[in-house]
């Protein structure tokens, strides 16, 4: 547990200063975070979109992972630090992989299509650490990179149907986290 807590601890503190990082970086370019998207002034349709991905891949998640059901309603110091982290990654990461990444490729004439796709391509790459607990198979160490980057997609899909608003994904990445963690980290910790 130890060990759970430290990584939780680890990532609210470096995706905590990540994220600042990005806002310096913007406002060193005469941005700000609007331009990449802050706000939940997405259309409705959005929202229930990025629901609907939370719901899908949750259920995947438990489907495949079973023992991650057994802390979903565990209420622990724990599962506390496992829903404070789920606030900063879902607001780091889809800052990042969605509102900067994609914005960025805008800016460089690159269409929808290609944005979207390395979006969900380097947000599952970047997430290969979940598959180290497989790290004596192939198959579980691929599986949660090609998971992850599914869930990339779909975010990404959300973030262009919302007008490229964050709330939509900001919210579904939160509320996935929150169900899945810690038991999801737990897990990869066990294998």
């Amino acid at each position: 547990m130890s060990t759970a807590a430290g990584i939780l601890s680890g990532a609210i503190i470096s995706e905590g200063i990540a994220f600042c990082l990005i806002v310096y970086g913007l406002r060193r370019r005469g941005r700000s975070v609007k331009d990449i998207g802050s706000g939940f002034g997405a259309p409705n349709h959005a929202y229930v979109s990025g629901l609907v991905v939370a719901v899908i891949y949750c259920s995947g998640a438990i489907w495949t992972i079973p023992s991650i059901a057994t802390s979903i309603y565990h209420v622990s110091y724990l599962k506390l630090l496992a829903v404070a982290a789920a606030c900063v990654a879902g607001l780091f990461e889809e800052a990042f992989f969605r509102g900067y990444l994609m914005t960025a490729l805008k800016d460089r004439g690159i269409g929808p299509t290609i944005q979207v796709i390395a979006s969900g391509v380097l947000f599952g790459l970047l997430h290969a650490g979940w598959g180290l607990g497989g790290r004596y198979s192939l198959r579980g160490f691929v599986a949660p990179i090609v998971w992850t980057m599914v869930l990339g997609l779909a975010l990404a899909c959300v973030y262009m149907q919302g007008g490229r608003k964050l709330g939509p994904v900001i919210l579904s990445h939160t509320a996935i986290d929150v169900v899945l963690e810690p038991g999801l980290l737990l897990s990869a910790l066990r294998t």
